[in-house]
């Protein structure tokens, strides 16, 4: 209990110091930039998908997002379906990739920031990463689609074609949510290991903490507030049209300070301060020392 409070006070301090508050404003500030282009882009695309329909969509937007920003979402849907073009789709696709690539640059510089490292490598590689990067994060986003929502139809697709007769795996496909759990992890860790500079050889091990803490947190509070904003809360009182960007903003930045406290935990964890290790313990028994002898002093008299 000692050095988890110890710890959190670390992460605390190294979170300030860091100034990660102002790294996760211009990342939303470039992702709000590159979202209404990026969700058109998504959602042309998925309309390119066979099985992907107005019908199961949006039910699915309705039941994920807060009220107010399914119903945007939920329009921009059906704009999409309608009117959406191949040179609407090109357009968002150059407009999202270049905001989106400045936003996923923010968070290198974060995470560079943590692990005390410097950006490396010519401006035109480092953006060519971003871009790739951000690919990479609309992959995850139709991927986790996929088996989340279009699990149990993708099962059934397999089964006509192969006659696969293993409860075992029928049980395991069957919980999207775990398995949408480890592809958020998955891509966490991944991120954690190879987006920042690394000033020795990256292993995946060392990050792992980062990356179930930011997968469960991401998911448990993105829950916690979806419930919050449907239930509790009036915010269109406060903010007017603006109310789904309000509320979007105000979600993504929580979520992306918590992608930065598990790479500060990850980096806890590279410094040497585990539970289990011998710096950690020393650590804990010199301040409990300190502690025992501020508040009993006469144990020094004696």
């Amino acid at each position: 209990m000692v050095h988890f409070i110890w710890a959190c006070k670390k992460i605390k301090e190294q979170f300030v110091k860091n100034t990660i508050s102002i790294y996760a404003s211009n990342v939303v500030f470039f992702i709000m930039l590159s979202f209404f282009p990026f969700a058109m882009f998504f959602f042309t695309i998925l309309k390119y998908i066979p099985g992907i329909t107005q019908g199961n969509l949006i039910p699915m937007i309705g039941s994920l997002m807060p009220g107010a920003l399914g119903e945007t979402l939920v329009s921009w849907i059906q704009e999409a379906y309608r009117h959406s073009s191949g040179t609407v789709l090109s357009i968002s696709a150059l407009t999202a990739l270049w905001a989106g690539s400045k936003g996923f640059m923010g968070i290198t510089y974060g995470l560079n920031r943590i692990g005390g490292t410097e950006q490396r490598g010519n401006w035109f590689f480092n953006r060519f990463l971003s871009f790739l990067y951000t690919l990479i994060f609309a992959a995850m986003l139709i991927l986790s689609l996929i088996v989340i929502v279009f699990g149990n139809q993708i099962l059934l697709i397999i089964d006509s074609f192969f006659s696969i007769d293993t409860p075992l795996f029928i049980g395991i496909f069957s919980l999207r949510s775990i398995a949408g759990f480890a592809i958020f992890f998955c891509y966490f860790l991944l991120m954690y290991t190879y987006v920042p500079h690394h000033d020795e050889r990256p292993r995946l091990r060392n990050h792992v903490s980062g990356a179930l803490f930011t997968s469960i947190t991401w998911i448990l509070f993105s829950n916690l507030y979806s419930i919050y904003i449907d239930s509790f809360s009036n915010y269109s009182s406060l903010y007017g049209s603006f109310t789904s960007i309000a509320l979007f903003m105000l979600w993504l930045y929580v979520c992306v300070s918590l992608l930065f406290i598990g790479a500060l935990i990850n980096q806890f964890h590279l410094d040497g301060y585990s539970l289990f290790s011998r710096k950690a313990k020393n650590k804990i028994k010199n301040q409990f020392e300190t502690l025992k002898e501020s508040i009993l002093p006469e144990n020094n008299e004696k």
